[in-house]
Order: structure tokens, then sequence, then C-alpha cells
């Protein structure tokens, strides 16, 4: 009897250090479209870091949308967590001109862009806690260029994708 008890305790134990660890460290996300690719491609997972932060340009973060900027999604992408990468930080102005982004009147390098088609978007600063998002596959990302409020909040942001691994069959 003593046995199996301590067996329970083991295994409650891993389950709640499993919860914790998914809830507060990392968690899984499935990628549902091709905004990112080929960076990631559509049905990778990626690992998502929460406990780090400090979100630097060039971050893939995965996030979700305020209710606001959420109504101008496609119903059936409502609710899921997105991710696209940090291009323009708190602070900074951003603004694209045939494709090019700049950030304070600056060319941003990009190399993990696949296709950056020809959008314009009118200059916009950032405030505090306010992160300009796109997504690296520019021709096929519905990201901050189109929706209503063009920024996420610091506090929209549930961790940095850290590690990608293929769908498992």
């Amino acid at each position: 009897m003593k046995e199996l008890l301590r067996w329970v305790v083991v295994v409650l134990f891993a389950v709640l250090a499993a919860f914790l660890i998914r809830t507060y460290v990392f968690n899984i996300a499935v990628v549902p479209t091709e905004s990112m690719a080929p960076s990631v491609l559509v049905g990778d997972r990626v690992l998502v870091y929460k406990i780090d932060k400090t979100i630097i340009r060039g971050d893939a973060v995965v996030f979700t949308l305020s209710e606001e900027i959420e109504q101008s999604l496609p119903n059936d992408m409502r609710g899921a967590l997105l991710l696209k990468r940090v291009i323009a930080l708190p602070g900074e102005s951003v603004e694209i001109v045939r494709g090019d982004v700049y950030i304070n009147g600056e060319l941003l390098e990009e190399p993990y862009v696949h296709e950056k088609g020809e959008d314009y978007m009118q200059k916009i600063e950032l405030g505090d806690d306010e992160y300009f998002v796109l997504g690296d596959n520019r021709t096929n990302s519905f990201d901050a260029r189109f929706w209503s409020r063009k920024f996420i909040n610091a506090s929209d942001i549930n961790g940095k994708a850290v590690f990608r691994f293929g769908p498992i069959k």
C-alpha cells in the first residue's frame, strides 16, 4: 500500500509540474497560416518561451489580439494565437514605402523576408509598450499593416518563439 501511495504522489507531482511549466514557462503553438513562410511553415509547431519578456527587433513572438483588432480578422482566425516578427519597438516610428520598412526614417534590413510586396503604410509613432509586427511572407500575411490598430501591446505577447519543429504525424 505504501508503494502505491508513493507512485500516486510521484504521478500527481509530475502532472502538477507539467501544468505549471506549460502555464508559466513554455507552451507549444501550432502555426495556422503561411504568413511566416519559409521561416516557419503551416502546421509547424513552435516552442514558446513565456518568461523572458525582453523583446527586441527581429524576435518572432506569439500573441493574442485585442478584441478591437480581432474584429478585423476572418472568423476562423479569431481567438487564435498568432506568430509574427517584431519590426518596430516602443517609441519608434515605422513607415512602409513600396514594401521597404523604415524605422525612424532609416531603411530596415530584413534578410528573413520571403516576399516584401509593394505595400505602402503611412508613418505611425508607437507609444510605450507598443510593438509593430509583420509576417515574413509579406504578400501572404494579414498583419499590423491591415489591422484597425497598427500595433500590439506588450501585454498581448504570450512569449517568444524559440524553437520550430515540423508537424507531428
